[in-house]
């Protein structure tokens, strides 16, 4: 059963932060990377960027949402996304600590979200991302971002996840 746990800045965490800080144990993964709409929007508690909605194309790249959470540290959630949403984030504002709306492309957004993790402190040993959701620019920039780190597949911690 689901337990409401609320966030730092007074809204409600909507998924279950033990079970996720068990799955992320289980994996051996220090911080997760989140990427697809699905489940940025799930992992937000139902913010989906009606912009991007049906497609993704901008300019010379493309719309890349981005949820970070380290486990154990619900507390430093953040979401990265375009300057374009920055209108639904005044509106309805997000539960996590760090919210940037001011991306313009893939590589920006993955680079102002490796600058976020790189200020959580410790470096990640290991990071779950999803890489069938990770454009090939943004993979890169995360791996030159950590290059002493190992970058894994996060579906199986989200699909865990989201059953409940």
């Amino acid at each position: 059963m689901l337990t409401a746990t609320k966030a730092t800045n007074g809204g409600t965490i909507p998924f279950d932060t033990a079970l996720l800080d068990r799955l992320m144990d289980d994996a051996g993964v220090d911080v997760l990377v989140a990427t697809s709409k699905h489940n940025v929007q799930y992992l937000l508690g139902g913010h989906r960027a009606f912009f991007f909605d049906y497609m993704d194309a901008m300019g010379l790249s493309r719309y890349l949402p981005i949820f970070v959470y380290a486990k154990g540290a619900a507390s430093k959630a953040a979401f990265f996304g375009h300057r374009l949403e920055g209108f639904q984030k005044q509106n309805e504002p997000f539960w996590v600590s760090e919210a940037q709306t001011t991306g313009s492309g893939t590589v920006d957004t993955m680079e102002k979200a490796t600058d976020y993790i790189r200020k959580l402190g410790s470096k990640p040993r290991r990071i779950a991302a999803e890489l069938g959701f990770l454009p090939v620019d943004a993979g890169a920039a995360l791996r030159k971002a950590f290059p002493d780190s190992e970058i894994v597949d996060a579906v199986f911690i989200l699909e865990r996840l989201r059953l409940r």
